[in-house]
């Protein structure tokens, strides 16, 4: 017996499934549901993968928009923030989601993701900002999210659209503020941080579902990503006569081994294994050659 390493993605594998309407953040995303490492689940994760909570003024616990949350104290940010390792790269259009709750106004503000040394990029609630809002700026015109930080829980989106030479706030789904921008933005940095910024005041409340893509989300996409976690949907793969896949339901980038019985497969013996959904044949594969198929996912 023989088996075959699978790499398997939704879109091309034979089988029953369909892909997942949301599309995972191409540099980061932390679902907040272990700690006190944080795990990347991001296409192309920036940074250090996982993550870790520095000092103890941040925790992974409470209840978040999908299980546990991030959550703070408002305590310096020297003594409880994630260090990403990601070097800030802004060079195009991004979406920044995030969901909040328990954010209380306060005389202090809170700073719950930034990098110093990004253009001083940041995002706050409370002093200029004002209370129950939200504000990002740093090396682009400031964008604000009116309403958005308030202990009843929000989700937020931070999008700049390159084409349209604009900033957008949304909560919940729903636009909030516009600003015009310049249509070419660079801003680099360091190390982004999330959950504080420097040295400044942290988190106070709790946060979830932190994402950053590098590109401008659209309004349905943006509707999608509201409703909670991204979990790829399950593939179940298609198998008949001597061939069997174990486990038979994987996931996105999950793995399964295809196992064959009642064949020999002495020297220059060939087997096919085909999927249907893209009708690409893979054969002409002799005994103790048999290499790991790797498809790509579908385009987007």
């Amino acid at each position: 017996m023989k088996r075959l390493l699978l790499f398997c993605y939704l879109a091309l594998i034979a089988g029953l499934g369909s892909v997942n309407a949301q599309s995972l953040p191409e540099v980061l995303y932390y679902k907040f549901d272990q700690g006190p490492t944080i795990v990347n689940d991001a296409t192309t994760p920036g940074g250090n993968n996982p993550a870790s909570i520095t000092g103890a003024g941040l925790s992974v616990g409470g209840v978040g928009l999908s299980a546990t949350a991030l959550q703070g104290t408002g305590v310096t940010s020297t003594g409880g923030v994630i260090n990403t390792g990601w070097p800030t790269t802004i060079n195009g259009s991004f979406t920044i989601g995030f969901w909040t709750g328990n954010i209380q106004p306060s005389s202090s503000l809170w700073y719950i993701f930034g990098d110093a040394s990004a253009g001083s990029l940041r995002c706050f609630t409370n002093g200029v900002a004002g209370a129950n809002n939200w504000i990002l700026r740093g090396g682009f015109p400031d964008i604000s999210a009116i309403g958005g930080a308030t202990a009843t829980p929000n989700y937020i989106h931070f999008v700049y659209d390159a084409t349209a030479g604009e900033l957008r706030s949304y909560i919940n789904g729903v636009l909030n503020q516009t600003v015009t921008a310049p249509t070419t933005l660079s801003v680099t940095g360091t190390g982004f941080q999330v959950g504080g910024y420097g040295s400044s005041s942290n988190l106070n409340g709790l946060m979830d579902e932190f994402r950053w893509y590098n590109r401008a989300l659209t309004v349905g996409e943006i509707l999608q990503t509201i409703n909670g976690p991204i979990n790829p949907a399950p593939c179940t793969v298609a198998t008949g006569g001597n061939a069997t896949a174990s486990p038979a339901t994987i996931c996105v980038g999950g793995t399964a081994s295809l196992s064959a019985t009642g064949f020999s497969f002495g020297l220059g013996t060939q087997y096919q294994w085909q999927s249907s959904a893209d009708s690409t044949t893979w054969d002409n594969m002799p005994n103790d050659t048999l290499p790991g198929l790797q498809v790509s996912p579908p385009a987007t």
